[in-house]
């Protein structure tokens, strides 16, 4: 078997974006979820320096749908993946079949998809101003 019968399809979307920048990623069958993240990395370089966590969509909606459901809730949508996990773990085993079988294909609209991945970018706690250390604080 050739390693490119092993490779899935899977299509992202980072939350806050818009349909147009939802983006393909080719990965093996055998990756973790960890694994899908670098990939997602070497694809979007924009997001190399950034923690994120991955969601696998639960439910079937249009691209359109979902993404403007993701940006206007709060709530994360889908099942969070865990990065230990392989991430065929959160397919069934006819997703698997049709996601090596398929490759990426138009919609009716020319978006790709449908997305099969949520990104969602981790929030950078900043420093509250009056908690920085100065030297009087430090201990002595």
């Amino acid at each position: 078997m050739s390693s490119t019968t092993s490779n899935i399809h899977l299509v992202c979307f980072v939350r806050g974006e818009t349909g147009k920048d939802i983006f393909p990623v080719v990965i093996d069958n055998n990756s973790t979820v960890e694994n899908l993240g670098v990939e997602i990395r070497k694809v979007r370089q924009d997001l190399s320096q950034k923690n994120f966590d991955l969601y696998v969509r639960k439910f079937k909606q249009p691209n359109h749908g979902l993404v403007n459901t993701v940006n206007t809730t709060e709530k994360k949508q889908g099942e969070l993946m865990e990065p230990p996990n392989k991430f065929t773990y959160y397919f069934s085993v006819e997703d698997i079949k049709g996601l090596k079988k398929n490759p990426l294909y138009l919609q009716y609209n020319g978006e790709i998809g449908p997305i099969h991945v949520i990104v969602y970018l981790q929030e950078v706690l900043e420093k509250d101003p009056d908690s920085s250390e100065s030297e009087s604080e430090l201990p002595r």
